[in-house]
């Protein structure tokens, strides 16, 4: 009798121990559980508060860009006028380049057929030191006078010739300059319809990885 009661009592407490060991067990398993839930809460808190920042930073961005796109735009613009102004002035000198043809033909006319004898041997005279003070015929007259005309003409046509290609030199760097603002515009296009930037495809991947 009395050994069932004592082992009824060993009984008792073997439960008691099973159930207090049970309990710690429940009791850690629900402060691991509480710790993992505080700690996501946290990481939620945190995303929150960095998606704003986030959200800022890719909205100031895609300004960035936009600004710059209209920059180049109308920097674009401007070019395509100066391009404009320069091949008006190419236009303006050839049309000058065809007066002044025109002209030193009409002046070889004059000094040649309109301006008669007297005005010929004044010439002559004119040209004495040139010929060393030599007799000049009618014919050799004219042949002097011409000359130097033709002295005239020929730095006009350098002149000219000389502005022609420093005009067509600028022309050249003003296209290769337009060319550049092109291909930096078309790249701007296409960030800004959506494709990711380096700088965009970092921020993704930091996320990422806070995220992880």
């Amino acid at each position: 009798m009395e050994r069932d009661f004592q082992s009824l009592v060993e009984s008792v407490k073997n439960v008691e121990r099973s159930m207090n060991e049970q309990k710690k067990k429940h009791q850690r398993e629900l402060q691991l559980k509480e710790e993992e839930l505080n700690q996501k809460h946290n990481m939620v808190q945190e995303t929150l508060r960095e998606q704003p920042e986030n959200n800022q930073e890719l909205q100031e961005e895609v300004c960035r860009l936009q600004r710059e796109s209209e920059e180049k735009s109308q920097r674009e613009k401007e070019l395509h006028q100066e391009l404009r102004e320069l091949q008006n002035t190419i236009k303006f000198k050839e049309k000058i380049e065809a007066k002044n043809q025109n002209e030193k033909e009409q002046m070889r006319k004059i000094w040649t057929r309109k301006k008669g004898e007297q005005k010929a041997r004044h010439i002559f005279r004119t040209a004495e030191t040139r010929t060393q003070g030599k007799e000049l015929d009618i014919e050799e007259g004219f042949a002097v006078a011409d000359e130097g005309s033709r002295d005239v003409v020929k730095d006009v046509e350098r002149r000219i010739k000389e502005k022609t290609k420093q005009l067509q030199r600028e022309l050249e760097l003003k296209e290769e300059e337009k060319q550049q603002l092109e291909r930096k515009n078309a790249e701007l296009e296409k960030t800004i319809r959506g494709e990711t930037s380096p700088n965009q495809t970092e921020t993704e991947n930091h996320q990422s990885q806070r995220r992880q």
